[in-house]
């Protein structure tokens, strides 16, 4: 059931690369009520984005020309170095499927526009002495526009600048304000490898009272949390991570 896509790719012995796929959504566009994501080992993440891109483009954004008729090498910035986004519409660093969208309230989707053209990456890294084929995919459920009663969305928050000196550690913190009430069914996170430690809070500036989001300690195959009672987070509150 559901809109499939896919990524099939073979990397070389040693190789460590960031592959991409462009998808146009069909004209009638999508209301997508669960996402069910796999990929093989040796990933760290699976991510689609929206693009203000209204057909597939074939030169990067520093006018490089591409061939972005299937599977590709993202580009030397990665996806959103050489490629115009604007949002994650999915995301899942997890490799048996656990994804941010699903069991959503009945009547609740995310609406993604049709023609919209989607960004498909990964990340992967072949650290063994031979080829590696590796498979990435996702599958969309959807309804149709009369079922939906309000939308959901997907709330990416990027701290950019970490620094840890040499030989010692380092923590990285970010406060981004929440421009309108939403309520937050599930979170997760992402770190590298050198992380050891993540959290994040929903913050009221006026109190100080903090109502914790998520926390781990895990940078690869990281559960999502889900909210039996969905998380109220009102304007002017902060996520503090």
């Amino acid at each position: 059931k559901g809109i499939q896509i896919g990524m099939l790719t073979t990397l070389k012995a040693g190789e460590e690369t960031e592959r991409c796929r462009f998808y146009q959504v069909p004209a009638a566009g999508l209301n997508v009520v669960d996402q069910q994501i796999k990929f093989t080992a040796g990933s760290h993440h699976f991510i689609v984005f929206s693009t203000p891109y209204k057909e597939i483009p074939t030169k990067t954004i520093r006018g490089q020309d591409m061939d972005t008729s299937g599977v590709f090498d993202c580009g030397t910035n990665g996806p959103t170095g050489d490629w115009d986004t604007i949002a994650f519409v999915a995301v899942s660093q997890n490799a048996n499927g656990d994804s941010l969208f699903d069991k959503l309230p009945d009547g609740t989707a995310l609406k993604i526009p049709g023609g919209t053209i989607l960004l498909v990456n990964t990340h992967y890294v072949n650290a063994s002495r031979d080829p590696l084929e590796t498979t990435a995919a996702i599958n969309l459920i959807t309804i149709p526009d009369a079922d939906v009663k309000q939308e959901a969305g997907l709330l990416f928050f990027y701290n950019r600048f970490i620094r840890v000196p040499g030989k010692s550690e380092g923590i990285a913190r970010m406060r981004c304000p929440v421009r309108s009430d939403i309520t937050v069914l599930t979170a997760t996170s992402h770190m590298h490898k050198r992380g050891v430690g993540y959290q994040a809070a929903a913050v009221d500036p006026k109190t100080g009272a903090a109502d914790q989001l998520f926390q781990t300690r895990a940078w690869a195959d990281v559960e999502v949390a889900r909210f039996n009672a969905p998380k109220a987070v009102k304007a002017g509150q902060l996520i503090d991570y």
